[in-house]
């Protein structure tokens, strides 16, 4: 991931897989390589959607990808299975910059219903 994306400036995954990376051995790349910024408590991915909005502590986020490819030369992948990153985790774009505490509540603004 390039820094300077401008899609990919936070990076965030559900809690489901936060529990079971944290939890895991796998040798996946991504397992070892990726920390995520944020980490949402609902327990499906399907609750959030591109260009749905997050609205944290005193923040507003955009989500501008949701899932990622997973590495080609990944052992996990190569064995057919998968951390969960390449469904699991979203990366947003900052449109409103402020503070976000620790446990803070986040609310989420579906982009239809705006």
């Amino acid at each position: 991931m390039q820094r300077d994306d401008p899609d990919k400036q936070i990076s965030i995954i559900i809690k489901r897989l936060g529990k079971s990376i944290v939890k895991s051995d796998d040798s996946g790349f991504c397992v070892a390589r990726f920390k995520p910024n944020l980490i949402l408590e609902t327990t499906d991915s399907s609750d959030v959607s591109v260009k749905d909005s997050l609205e944290v502590g005193s923040c507003e986020l955009e989500i501008t990808i949701a899932g990622k490819k997973c590495h080609e030369d990944c052992p996990l992948l190569r064995n057919e299975q998968s951390c969960g990153y390449n469904k699991d985790i979203f990366f947003a774009k900052v449109v409103r910059g402020g503070e976000i505490r620790l446990h803070e509540e986040v609310n989420l603004r579906r982009y239809l219903d705006k």
